[in-house]
């Protein structure tokens, strides 16, 4: 029996055939910290448990890609290195082996549940530390175990593995996002966005302009307007028990990286959530009666999370997607957060903010103290102006 006390279990794989001759294979597991020498059988495999898994009734093993020995059915020399390059080539047996690794990452992802808990795969919490086991396990194995590769080279491959996974989920969400679902749906769709979030956070997973706005959207809660609810929004602190503040800021750093380098809007839709998981903000709660809007810190805008990232937003001359239309697309849910439109006008310019009053989107007060803060901001940097011209 293995345990987190114990010393590591050492085993191999084996292939059975069905002809007599020769009816088994067994593996050749190869690593390169015992020295480069070919062993005549190569080497066995450790299993061990972390002692951070020790208390769990279960742990999850993840061993790659299993090979037979790569000079099957070849003259065999005395050095493994000799072989590889008289018959692979160094660099293409490096290349296979990050196939390898690659392949892995890919293969042992579970499927999600998207629309139904009945359905087989893991959401929430339990996939987040499903994705951790599966990529600590297999860092261990290329890095530790079979020492091919250093930890900084297996991160970027395990991310570019996982991406394709992570862009076929957010595909999944998009469509499901233009379908009439149930209130068990939206909620696994909330979750599913948050999480995918937060694990392209985690593992530096790149996606493509289009996957970060479909993701963006998914990120908008699907409350039920009639009704003044919100299950989604609801839902999340159930599934991530243990996990919430940090994926609530994973999607504030998501949406702060897109604010802060660009000039997608796109980052608005994933407000609402962030005001609920890091604000706690209730959903269709009601405006706080304080009208704190010109303080140092910036929390009657809702903006007090975003740093310079906002000013950095606020400093493009045009939008993606035109301010008039995203004030009108994401209207109703103004309701649902009322400090949505605070945030949505606090990164406006001042040149954009006319077209915004023109849709008759904006609450008094937060037009009020929005032309408080343009005209107080306006005199500030004449009389800057004038005084510079007087010396």
């Amino acid at each position: 029996m293995v345990s987190s006390q114990s010393g590591p279990f050492y085993y191999n794989y084996v292939a059975y055939h069905e002809d007599g001759k020769n009816n088994r294979t067994i593996e050749y597991f190869h690593s390169t910290f015992g020295g480069r020498d070919l062993t005549e059988k190569g080497y066995k495999r450790p299993l061990s448990i972390p002692l951070k898994h020790s208390s769990k009734d279960i742990y999850h093993s993840y061993d790659g890609v299993v090979r037979e020995d790569p000079r099957l059915g070849r003259i065999k020399s005395k050095n493994f290195w000799d072989n590889v390059k008289k018959f692979f080539g160094i660099d293409s047996y490096y290349k296979l082996l990050c196939e390898d690794a690659e392949l892995a990452v890919s293969a042992f992802q579970p499927d999600w549940q998207l629309k139904s808990l009945k359905s087989d795969g893991l959401n929430g919490e339990q996939m987040i530390l499903q994705v951790g086991q599966i990529r600590d396990g297999l860092r261990k194995l290329f890095v530790n175990d079979m020492s091919v590769m250093f930890g900084s080279d297996f991160d970027p491959i395990f991310s570019k593995g996982f991406s394709s996974h992570m862009k076929k989920v957010i595909h999944g969400l998009d469509k499901i996002g233009k379908e009439p679902v149930n209130i068990e749906t939206k909620s696994l769709r909330l979750l599913t966005a948050v999480s995918v979030t937060y694990l392209i956070n985690e593992y530096d997973v790149k996606i493509e302009y289009k996957e970060r706005r479909m993701l963006c959207e998914a990120l908008l809660p699907m409350p039920d307007f009639e009704n003044k609810t919100s299950t989604d929004l609801e839902y999340l602190k159930n599934f991530l028990p243990n996990v919430f503040s940090k994926v609530g800021e994973s999607v504030l750093k998501f949406s702060r990286n897109i604010a802060g380098k660009s000039s997608d809007p796109c980052w608005m839709f994933c407000v609402p959530v962030i005001h609920f998981m890091l604000n706690d903000i209730r959903p269709f709660g009601e405006p706080t009666v304080k009208v704190n809007h010109n303080d140092s810190i910036p929390k009657w805008w809702g903006i007090d999370q975003f740093g310079y990232d906002i000013d950095h937003f606020k400093s493009q001359s045009k939008w993606d997607r035109s301010a008039g239309d995203m004030f009108k697309v994401l209207n109703p849910y103004f309701a649902l957060d009322y400090l949505l439109p605070r945030t949505m006008i606090a990164s406006l310019k001042l040149e954009m903010f006319q077209d915004v009053l023109t849709t008759n989107t904006i609450p008094l007060d937060i037009t009020l103290a929005a032309l408080y803060y343009y005209l107080r901001i306006t005199y500030t940097n004449n009389l800057v102006s004038v005084r510079c011209k007087d010396i």
